[in-house]
């Protein structure tokens, strides 16, 4: 159980995060060094977390790139998703890290924006519930009007996507909509208000379903869902082709797809509670088609 609790609080920044972070490494071999990277990261990872907390992550990714790669680099907090394309088309940036939903959207400002690696944990199609308990009258999400939710901390982006989206139907914020919003420490707390009654709903994630009914079978059969999205693209760390030299481009996509085959990157995977970085699946252009649809860009669903 504590083992849940510290991936789920940190789980959904992390996955951002692993990009991104500072970077100093020597050449080891090239005759030239090769060119500093800069990485770009969205403010929205930081919905719950200081922006002054990504150095305090970079240990492990640091170790990794040190032995495998010739490539120095660093981080940069990029501002929003339109920000952050426009700094990478313009090669003010060599590297962007996005939600699936995100990278969706910024393809559609820069089509030549190019997918590198996707992060997993655990799922490469996540989605998002709204739940409440089996006994409550409530059938859909508009019946939750008024009543307690509960929004854990460090929910991942998608799910506030699904959330903002309920929430834009009824033409009402969280605050106007709910009678109270709450936020518990992680998602299992919110799983566990949820059963207890402390709450009449909660937003959570597909991975933190399937562990509450597995390990919490009991409590897991008073949970209902009544709001279901669907399957989301894995987060990705992507480039545009005219920012970042092609040899470069395979030394780092080697380097974190083979990450669990050495000690320092399973050390990585490790603190970083990842399954793996994964060589982007072929499917993952149609998935970003189906999420533009459910989940338009805010301008194209405001038009």
């Amino acid at each position: 159980m504590a083992g849940l609790r510290s991936i789920l609080a940190i789980l959904p920044v992390l996955l951002g995060l692993t990009a991104l972070m500072p970077v100093e490494v020597p050449d080891v071999g090239a005759a030239e060094p090769a060119q500093p990277l800069r990485v770009g990261m969205p403010k929205s990872l930081f919905r719950d977390l200081p922006q002054t907390a990504l150095p305090l992550l970079s240990g492990p990714l640091t170790k990794m790139l040190q032995t495998q790669t010739g490539v120095q680099g660093s981080c940069v907090v990029a501002g929003t998703i339109e920000e952050m394309t426009q700094q990478i088309e313009s090669g003010k940036l060599q590297l962007g890290v996005y939600a699936g939903h995100e990278f969706a959207w910024a393809r559609q400002q820069c089509p030549d924006l190019r997918p590198l690696v996707i992060a997993v944990a655990k799922q490469r199609k996540p989605r998002a519930f709204i739940v409440c308990r089996t006994d409550s009258k409530s059938a859909s999400f508009a019946d939750l009007k008024g009543q307690k939710m509960a929004v854990p901390f460090f929910s991942r982006e998608h799910c506030h996507i699904v959330l903002d989206t309920c929430l834009e139907a009824e033409s009402a914020s969280a605050k106007e909509f709910f009678g109270d919003v709450t936020r518990p420490a992680n998602l299992e707390a919110a799983l566990d208000h949820v059963v207890q009654g402390k709450v009449d709903a909660a937003l959570v994630d597909s991975v933190a379903m399937d562990w509450y009914k597995q390990q919490k079978p009991g409590c897991y059969s008073w949970v209902k869902v009544i709001t279901e999205s669907v399957e989301f693209p894995s987060p990705v760390v992507a480039y545009h082709p005219q920012g970042l030299d092609g040899k470069v481009a395979k030394k780092l996509k080697d380097a974190l797809t083979n990450a669990q085959k050495t000690a320092q990157g399973k050390e990585l995977l490790s603190n970083l509670r990842l399954t793996a970085f994964e060589p982007v699946p072929d499917d993952y252009e149609e998935m970003l088609g189906k999420i533009l649809k459910a989940y338009p860009a805010p301008e194209a669903a405001s038009k």
